[in-house]
């Protein structure tokens, strides 16, 4: 016990003793304290976290419960459009079928809509039948696809960055 004494508490002991003491009051330590604008340029996840997630909220677009859980649902971009008594789930796909339908302008891009609407939105099944649907080979499906999840990302991620907190 003397030695413990005199070594003085560990670092993380230290850090949760600390935390403890502020954790009833509304003041933060000094040096944690941040301004409101520093929190909402900082997301919430990393961009790789977020294009993980983006693409897992495609692959459930359709699916409630998994997309519920989707880390997108923390996302500041997800709470600030969700509704009061909306299902996160049905912000999240709103979000996406969003994000997804800007990509159809200038309408040179509307292919890249059409591949995210076929394949996550309304699924035609599978890759071969969207790309069948669309008129096009399978690996110009595939070219597009790929373009069309890019620039959702990158645009929902510059969404996110900027976002203010709801």
């Amino acid at each position: 016990m003397l030695l413990a004494i005199l070594a003085g508490p560990r670092p993380r002991e230290w850090a949760l003793e600390r935390a403890g003491a502020h954790a009833g009051t509304s003041r933060q330590p000094p040096d944690t304290a941040t301004s409101p604008r520093d929190h909402a340029a900082t997301p919430s996840l990393s961009r790789a976290e977020f294009a993980q997630a983006v693409r897992a909220a495609l692959k459930h677009a359709t699916r409630d419960t998994l997309l519920a859980a989707n880390p997108l649902a923390t996302t500041r971009i997800v709470q600030s459009a969700r509704g009061p008594a909306e299902k996160s789930s049905a912000a999240i796909r709103r979000v996406l079928l969003e994000g997804a339908r800007a990509l159809a302008h200038p309408p040179r891009n509307e292919k890249f809509w059409r591949a995210l609407d076929l394949t996550y939105f309304r699924p035609a099944g599978t890759q071969e039948l969207a790309a069948e649907r669309l008129g096009i080979p399978f690996n110009t499906y595939r070219y597009q696809l790929a373009t069309a999840l890019e620039r959702l990302t990158e645009r929902l991620w510059e969404m996110e960055s900027t976002a203010e907190e709801p």
